[in-house]
């Protein structure tokens, strides 16, 4: 699979969990949507695909066959040859523009979110210890087996937590450390970054802008998976605290949010936009019940079965040897030439088929029968034993077979004696087999 079709199958994910996000987002447990972002995620950095009838390109290719059966309820009289367009591999020398632009672009976001990243580290490397004497016996109540610092900056306006195997939690001089409410409502969202890992989860999370940069919707899920973030936080910290200190929770988020500023890439920070939307949602934590908890098990598990997975491959089924179609692409180091119906394997056993055997359409050859058939076809309208509907999508499937031929393809003219398939292969590829190479076609489709 490649980065632009997993950029394209990751937004439409993107797209409806974000609008789930903007309907449920204080209904359902914030870890639903931490954990299908975790899908995205890995729909943007895994090359693999996994097959399900369930995923929406399934549907949508059974919905269109539906569609279709509707409105062409009437078979074609004549059975049109296999001709599919080629997409051969082309053995050519250099870069492609895009993987230009794709490099230069991934370089630029790459520096960027690196260079704000040491310019803060080396910042708040300067900062001083607390000392406090309750956050000394905070710490020493921890436990665990990561030692975590809690240190003051100057220059920081609010809290804000970076380091995954030494953490540091660092607090702005300004703060009031007198009030001993709001300091541990403060440090106990800073450990539950801490617990949770979270800046790995944005360093993973800018990783994914770095690749899929040119994708708009990415950024989107950048932005709000950095939001879901704080917000899962906030709910284990009520978790932790009891639903009855939900308001001073709450109080303690508005006092730190004197001073409004963007969240830093890659550091966790208790004070991050929109302030509002973590309010509202601290007001409405609620105990989930056992429904939320199966809707949001039901939600989770559907979207990802159903955004997350590709089409699904047809069962292996009736194979034989003698059937061909046209494939997608060629790759003759591993004798193999597939599509996503058929497997077209060359082997060296003395059957038929050989491609010295094989005889092959000229362009102008086809287009000589093809004049030809297309007066023979409007004959048949004219009589009465052929639709015009057929005829013209008979006629559509012999332009389609010119076209692959004056793009540099070959078409065979039949394969073992069937007039009614062919076998479709690039100029360039065919050139690199010998003569006496057998193509065995397995046809892995019921038909």
């Amino acid at each position: 699979m490649g980065l632009q079709q997993m950029s394209f199958s990751a937004s439409m994910m993107i797209a409806f969990i974000i609008l789930i996000r903007c309907a449920a987002i204080n209904r359902l447990c914030k870890k639903t949507f931490m954990v299908l972002w975790a899908a995205v995620v890995a729909r943007l950095i895994v090359p693999f695909n996994l097959p399900s009838r369930l995923s929406v390109y399934s549907l949508a290719e059974n919905l269109a066959g539906f569609v279709k059966g509707l409105i062409y309820t009437k078979p074609l009289e004549t059975a049109p040859a296999v001709f599919i367009k080629t997409a051969a591999v082309n053995e050519q020398s250099g870069i492609s523009v895009w993987s230009v632009v794709w490099f230069a672009g991934a370089v630029l976001a790459v520096v960027w979110f690196v260079s704000v990243y040491v310019r803060c580290k080396r910042e708040f490397d300067i900062s001083l210890p607390a000392e406090n004497s309750y956050i000394d016996s905070w710490i020493k109540n921890l436990g665990g087996r990561r030692r975590i610092t809690v240190r003051i900056h100057e220059k920081i306006m609010s809290p804000l937590t970076y380091g995954i195997i030494r953490p540091v939690i660092l607090l702005p001089k300004d703060m009031d450390f007198n009030n001993l409410t709001n300091l541990e409502y403060i440090l106990t969202h800073e450990y539950v970054h801490i617990k949770r890992f979270d800046c790995l989860w944005k360093i993973l999370l800018t990783a994914v802008v770095c690749i899929h940069w040119f994708n708009p919707a990415v950024w989107a899920m950048y932005v709000f998976a950095n939001r879901d973030i704080e917000l899962c936080c906030d709910e284990t910290v009520v978790g932790i605290m009891g639903e009855g200190k939900k308001s001073d929770y709450a109080l303690a988020l508005i006092n730190m949010e004197e001073t409004k500023r963007t969240g830093i890439p890659m550091f966790s920070s208790f004070s991050r936009e929109p302030i509002e939307e973590r309010i509202n949602a601290i007001m409405k934590i609620k105990k989930a019940s056992v429904l939320s908890l199966c809707a949001a098990l039901a939600l989770t598990a559907g979207t990802t079965t159903v955004f997350a997975t590709s089409k699904a491959v047809p069962e292996l089924k009736n194979i034989t040897t003698t059937t061909a179609v046209s494939a997608r692409s060629i790759d003759i180091s591993s004798k193999e030439y597939t599509s996503d119906s058929a497997k077209l394997k060359i082997v060296s056993e003395d059957v038929p088929m050989k491609i010295k055997d094989i005889q092959w359409w000229t362009y102008d050859e086809y287009k000589s029968w093809l004049d030809n058939e297309k007066k023979e076809i409007e004959k048949q309208v004219k009589e009465g034993t052929q639709t015009r509907k057929t005829a013209d999508d008979l006629i559509d499937s012999y332009e389609q077979t010119l076209d692959v031929l004056k793009n540099g393809n070959k078409v065979s003219k039949s394969v073992d004696g069937d007039k009614n398939l062919s076998i479709t292969i690039n100029e360039a590829d065919l050139k690199k087999l010998d003569e006496n190479v057998v193509l065995s076609v397995k046809y892995d489709t019921e038909k």
